[in-house]
């Protein structure tokens, strides 16, 4: 079984020009959940100026957390 991690933030339905659905392909996965949980994390991170300013700036630490907790987010979802 896929993991929650694997699927699709937004899946979509693809159809060819007579209008049959087509399976589904990478072209038209988009952004898997732990990639789009990790952007709205760091998004909100970003948000908050003490983060931001010059003097803390760490773009490692803050990837890196936003990715930790999208997939904690994850793990959660899975059970």
């Amino acid at each position: 079984m896929k993991k929650n991690t694997n699927y699709s933030a937004f899946p979509q339905t693809a159809f060819d020009s007579n209008g049959n659905l087509k399976t589904q392909d990478k072209e038209f996965e988009g952004l898997t959940k732990r990639e789009y949980f990790a952007g709205l994390a760091m998004q909100g991170l970003l948000s908050n100026q003490m983060i931001t300013t010059p003097n803390n700036a760490n773009s490692k630490l803050i990837i890196d957390f936003s990715i930790n907790l999208a997939d904690e987010l994850l793990k959660q979802l899975d059970q």
